[in-house]
This record gives C-alpha cells, sequence and structure tokens, in this order.
C-alpha cells in the first residue's frame, strides 16, 4: 500500500481549492429553468428598447437576435440567452418561449393565497399555481415552506406566472427535520476543517489559528469544494441560497453563502465571542482609554468612508460625486472594523487587558457603532435620491440619537446592576446554571441591541464589559470556554465561506486593487495618526492601527443593504468581499508580531517603565543551558500572562522582560552568570507573585516525573 504523508494529502486538498477558487467551474443550477442554454423568463413591463423582466434587472435589446421590444408586450413569455458587459447583463439572443412543458426543481419559498386559501407558491423567483383541476386538498394543497419539490409546469400567458401540471416528486424530506439534518451534517464538516486548518497555521506557519478557520471557510465554501460534493438524493454539502424565497425582504444578497440555518450559528457564535471578549477586558483600562478609542474610532470612520467613495467616483463610470449612492455605500462598508476578528487575536496571544488592546476593542466597538449609523444615514440619503424625494434630517437625527445613547445606556446600567447580577449568577447551585444563566443574560442584551438598531456583538460585548470587573467574571471565562471553542471556530469558517473569488473578477482590476489599498491604509493611517495625539508612541499607534484593519461581518452586512436596494451591483459586492477577505487576511500575521516583540505602546508607560533593583531578586533560578534558561524565562511569562499580566516592555537581546497587571511590575531578567535566570517584584507584591511562580514549580516537577516515568517503562528487561 502507498503511503501518502498527511501534509501532503493536506496541501494537495488546499491546492485543489486555490485551483477551484481561481477558476471555478461553469455555474450552473439544476434549480434554474434552462433549454439549451437559454433562460425562461417572463417580461414585465417595455419602456422603449428596454426590457424589464420578473424579478430580474433590466436588460437591453438593441444586441439581440430574434425578437425585438418593439414585438414583445407584458407577459410574453421568452427563453433567452445573455452576457455580463461590465455592470450591466446583455441579451444576445431572444425568442419566444414554446408552450412546452417546463421542468424545476427547488424549495418552496412561499405560498400564494387568494381569500384564505392557497392556489399557488413561490420557487425559485418563479410564481406557480395549482392545476386548475386540483381540488381543495389535492395536488399540491400540501406543500410547505422549505419542502424540496420537483414540478412541472407551462407558462401562463399574460402573466408572470406558470401553472403546475403535475408534481412528479418531493425530492426531500419533511423542512424542518431535513434542514435540521442538514445543519448538523454541514457543522461537523465545518469542525473538522477549522480545527485543521487552525492547527496547521498553528504549528507549520507559526500563525494564529483564526487564519487558518478564515482558509478552511474558503476551502469548503459552495464556491470552491463544498458545491462539488454532492450527497445521496443529489443535494451538494454546501451551496448557496436564494434567501428571497426564504425570507421576507432579506437585507443580504440574493446569491448568500449559506442557509440561514448555518448563519444564525455563526452570529450565535459572534455574540459569544464578543461576551468573551468583554469578560477579558480590563473595565478600568476600558474607561481610562475610552475617550482616546473615540477619537481612534472617529479616525477609523472618516478616512475610510471618504477614500472608499473617492475610490468608487475615480474608478467607476457614470459615478461623479462621492455623495452619489453607490460611492456612499462602498464608502460605507469601509468603515466597520471586524470586533471578532481583532477580539480573537488579541485573546489568543494575552494581549486584551494591554493599553493598546483595550484600546482596539474600545475603538472597535465605537466604530461598529457609527458604522451602523452611516449605513443608516447613508441608506436613507440613498433611498431619497433614487426617488427623487426630500432628505428626513430629523429621521437620520432620531437614529442616531437612539443608537447613541442606547449604547452608552446599556454599558452604564450594565455596569450598575453587574453586583445584582453577580449575586443573582452565584445564587444557583445546579451544575452549569450559572453559565447557561450568564449566557442567557448575554444573549438578551445581544437581541435587544438588534432591536436598537445595532448589531448584537456590540450589546453582548456591552454586557460583558460591564460584568469584567467582577470576581464571577473569572468563573465565567472558565466555565464558557468549552463553548467557546465548539462555535467560535464555526463564526470564522462562515466567514471565510463569504469569499467568492469568481464574483470579485469583473471589477479586481485597478478598481478592486485600489481600494483594497485604500482599505488597509485608511485604517493604519487613519486610527494609527490619531493614537499618536491620545498618548501612544509609535510602536502603540501602530499596534492600534493594525488592530483596526479586519473588516468582517458587519461590512457584509453593509454591502447586502446596498445590493438588496439595488444601490449597488453584484461587482460591487465582490469588491466588498474582497476587502473583507484582503483585510482579514492580512491583519493576524501582522498583528501577533506587532506584539510579540514587545516594548511599551503609551508615553506613559514609557516614562514610568519600571527595571527594578533589589538588592535580592524574589525568585533566581540557575539552568543548566541556554536553552534550558529560555525555557525557564517562558514559563515564567507564560505563567503570568494566565494570570492576567502583559508584557509592557521586552528587550530581547539584554534578555529583560517587563509584566504588568494594574500597575504592579514584575521584572524578568536574563543573567550571564550560570544561566541565570531572576524574577523581581516590588515588596507588597512578593505574596503574590511567589504563588503564581510555585505553579511553574509545580509544572516543571510534574513534567520531570512524567519522563522519568517514561524512560523507565523503556529500559530493557533483565532476562
Amino acid at each position: 500500500m502507498i503511503k501518502i504523508p498527511y501534509r501532503y494529502l493536506v496541501l494537495g486538498v488546499l491546492a485543489a481549492a486555490a485551483a477551484i477558487m481561481l477558476f471555478p467551474p461553469a455555474r450552473g443550477s439544476s434549480e434554474d429553468v434552462q433549454t439549451d442554454d437559454k433562460e425562461l423568463i417572463a417580461v414585465e413591463r417595455i419602456e422603449g428598447d428596454t426590457i424589464f423582466f420578473h424579478n430580474h434587472a433590466h436588460m437591453f435589446s438593441e444586441k439581440t437576435e430574434g425578437v425585438t421590444a418593439g414585438e414583445l408586450q407584458p407577459g410574453d413569455w421568452l427563453l433567452v440567452s445573455t452576457e455580463e458587459e461590465g455592470r450591466d447583463r446583455i441579451l444576445l439572443t431572444v425568442e419566444r418561449a414554446p408552450d412546452d412543458v417546463f421542468e424545476l426543481t427547488g424549495a418552496v419559498g412561499g405560498l400564494l393565497t387568494a381569500e384564505g386559501e392557497a392556489v399557488g407558491f413561490t420557487l425559485n423567483n418563479f410564481s406557480i399555481l395549482f392545476p386548475e383541476e386540483a381540488e381543495h386538498g389535492g395536488s399540491g394543497r400540501h406543500l410547505e415552506i422549505g419542502l424540496g419539490v420537483r414540478v412541472k409546469a407551462t407558462p401562463e400567458r399574460g402573466t408572470s406566472v406558470l401553472r403546475a401540471t403535475s408534481f412528479p416528486e418531493v425530492i426531500r424530506h419533511h423542512s424542518l427535520l431535513h434542514a435540521i439534518t442538514m445543519l448538523v451534517l454541514q457543522i461537523a464538516v465545518i469542525l473538522l476543517f477549522a480545527k485543521v486548518g487552525g492547527e496547521v497555521f498553528e504549528r507549520f506557519f507559526g500563525q494564529p489559528g483564526v487564519l487558518g478557520e478564515l482558509v478552511a471557510g474558503m476551502v469548503i465554501s459552495p464556491y470552491a469544494l463544498g458545491g462539488m460534493i454532492v450527497l445521496p438524493g443529489g443535494q451538494k454539502l454546501f451551496e448557496t441560497v436564494d434567501l428571497s424565497t426564504v425570507l421576507a425582504a432579506s437585507p443580504l444578497q440574493p446569491d448568500f453563502a449559506v442557509s440561514p440555518e448555518l448563519w444564525a450559528v455563526a452570529q450565535i457564535a459572534a455574540v459569544i465571542l464578543l461576551f468573551m471578549a468583554g469578560l477579558e477586558t480590563d473595565l478600568g483600562q476600558f474607561l481610562r482609554y475610552a475617550g482616546p478609542a473615540t477619537v481612534i474610532g472617529l479616525g477609523g470612520v472618516i478616512t475610510p468612508f471618504f477614500l472608499g467613495a473617492l475610490a468608487t467616483v475615480w474608478f467607476i463610470p457614470g459615478i461623479s460625486s462621492v455623495w452619489d449612492p453607490t460611492a456612499m455605500f462602498m464608502g460605507a462598508i469601509m468603515v466597520a472594523t471586524s470586533v471578532g476578528i481583532t477580539a480573537r487575536v488579541l485573546s489568543d496571544i494575552h494581549r486584551l487587558d494591554t493599553s493598546e488592546g483595550v484600546t482596539i476593542l474600545a475603538g472597535a466597538v465605537i466604530d461598529d457603532v457609527l458604522g451602523i449609523l452611516v449605513l443608516a444615514i447613508v441608506n436613507a440619503i440613498a433611498m431619497a435620491q433614487l426617488i427623487n424625494t426630500p432628505i428626513d434630517v430629523n429621521l437620520i437625527l432620531g437614529i442616531t440619537l437612539k443608537a447613541v445613547l442606547f449604547w452608552l445606556g446599556l454599558t452604564g446600567i450594565g455596569i450598575l446592576v453587574s453586583g445584582t447580577i453577580e449575586k443573582f449568577l452565584v445564587w444557583f447551585r445546579t451544575k452549569g446554571a450559572t453559565m447557561g444563566v450568564a449566557l442567557a443574560i448575554c444573549f438578551a442584551a445581544a437581541a435587544t441591541a438588534e432591536m436598537f438598531g445595532l448589531a448584537m456583538i456590540i450589546g453582548a460585548y456591552s454586557i460583558g464589559l460591564a460584568m469584567s470587573d467582577r470576581p464571577v467574571s473569572h468563573f465565567l471565562e472558565d466555565a464558557l470556554t468549552g463553548a467557546y471553542n465548539f462555535v467560535v471556530p464555526i463564526f470564522f469558517t462562515v466567514m471565510g465561506m463569504m469569499v467568492d473569488f469568481q464574483q470579485m473578477m469583473p471589477l479586481f482590476w485597478p478598481y478592486g486593487v485600489v481600494i483594497s489599498f485604500f482599505a488597509i491604509i485608511s485604517k493604519v493611517f487613519g486610527c494609527g495618526i490619531p493614537a499618536l495625539f491620545v498618548g501612544f508612541n509609535l510602536r502603540g499607534a501602530y499596534r492600534v492601527g493594525l488592530g483596526m484593519l479586519p473588516r468582517g461581518e458587519v461590512a457584509l452586512i453593509i454591502a447586502g443593504v446596498g445590493i438588496a436596494n439595488g444601490v449597488i451591483q453584484t461587482d460591487m459586492f465582490g469588491v466588498a468581499i474582497l476587502i473583507t477577505m484582503v483585510t482579514t487576511l492580512m491583519a493576524p500575521p501582522l498583528l501577533v508580531p506587532a506584539f510579540q516583540r514587545g516594548g511599551v505602546g503609551t508615553l506613559r508607560e514609557e516614562s514610568e517603565k519600571v527595571v527594578l533593583h533589589e538588592p535580592e531578586p524574589l525568585i533566581l533560578i540557575h539552568a543548566v543551558s541556554a536553552l534550558h534558561q529560555r525555557f525557564v524565562r517562558d514559563l515564567f511569562i507564560s505563567f503570568l500572562e494566565d494570570n492576567g499580566y502583559g508584557i509592557v516592555y521586552g528587550d530581547a537581546p539584554a534578555g529583560v522582560y517587563e509584566l504588568q497587571k494594574e500597575g504592579a511590575p514584575v521584572v524578568i531578567r536574563e543573567l550571564d552568570e550560570d544561566f541565570g535566570v531572576s524574577v523581581d517584584a516590588p515588596t507588597e507584591f512578593h505574596d503574590e507573585v511567589r504563588t503564581i511562580i510555585s505553579g511553574v514549580a509545580d509544572f516543571m516537577r510534574e513534567y520531570q516525573h512524567k519522563i522519568a516515568a517514561e524512560i523507565g517503562e523503556q529500559r530493557p528487561q533483565e532476562i
């Protein structure tokens, strides 16, 4: 048997996925009605040479062969072939549809009723009437929304509906059971690929696991390998969903990468992620840096908005002003920072409670609040311009005031009642009850935030932040670790699944490249430069700028609103995906080394940097070699970080590191003599530091016994 090393197998899968993403197979769906590559469409109305189709964007007929606009009238059914030209779909050939029977396959989107009685249903953007001869309760009347069917139908002349002739087959089981089965199977595949991707990136590339989870999502997306895996019964493991058949007035684009059920699980994961980030944030630090974070957040909104709008004006024909609806929406897409991605990276490297970490999170939350406000304002202005009505300034001011007051109120009330919440949580004695009630409070805050026009993740972070100053927060962090490790990788993998390389191509060069470059510099400099004026040095400003770099779910939601309202087209949505992908993939590998290189990030810390010179160090250990010396040093640092200390200064050549927690300094030095490692701390903190460092001794003792036992088991037995 030929054995293939697993690493080559992983690389092979990644290479195959990359090839498919860059050179995707021809798209087509068994759910489309096509005959000889021609699409069945009904004419909705005609204005001059412009033909408007039912549930389709307008197409022009000057270049067509066959029937012309002058020979058509509303209600005519056509077979057409089209191609993309710029931002328009161009008709190539048009012919009248014959009176044939067409077969459709898909999921029932909704039921059509007349006088309270079901008379038909929607399927893949078609309206289909039940057979005329079918009586109440007869063929097709039992159909449920979401149920998969195969139906034969003929065009109903003079209308934009089809009439069913028969229902040959119900191709899926009961909709609820089927949806749950698919969801469970998809989560299984997502978790496997997410964990493998995270392991590969951490072990072999030295990058954060979140980056591997994002790439895993790109690999198994419906636009890559996921769309090629066909299950028994003909359904693909991962396939795009036309949300217009599932959700009324969906704010997301029709061709959505995942099912509503999987998207819901991902959003729950995002809520838990931000709740944990709030619990891990130092409330005192947050309040101390709230002012600087606001200045940085404003810089991270204004600069990206205008650079995004300007790039659209420069490179998209027909757009001459930054106040054009399309330009404003592209600017709005550039605004919001992905709090989830930033929080995950900072948490993984234990930098959430540093000056830069707290400022980044506070600034990212403010960015998201302002991003939602920008969306509301831009959407109101765009809709007013599209329908030629005056802009309602009072409406815009009302939205802004409501959102800001709610966010401040939720955080403030949470801080005031955090003691009462803590007493309520610790009252429970049943196993797992405290964690369950804490999540209930988290989800309630998240849902309330969404109801007030803000993102759910902002509500979750705010209530977590309010509880972070309470002793119970440490218990909650430990209790939620299992749930965190389960659901959070699903969120990042789903974010990766949103990437559609084919959709990026039409505007990739030069517009996509330029606006992606602007997306990078607008955050790094737009947030980094203001950071220099609010107490950060160059090192700290660079970290803050990188931390504000990634876009994510909020950018995609803003783009979805734009495409749902017809303000931007699918090629523009592809550019939004490109911006999200580039900034998300760039941030972790740049942010991690920026922190790991050490050094203080604020002018205050720089001036207050402590290097203790006690006559005798608190702890002094002599290692046996330089390698052992570094091992002991890293153990000390790791145990201190696990107990809330963060590195504020590091000089690797000199072998000096300073860690702080709430102003309490601990200095670790590498000594040249006998490979020594010393730990210094002020006298008043000796007991606390000794307790932490005793964990190092316990660890080394257990490790020594383990090695000795393994060596003993492997000694040759005497005969």
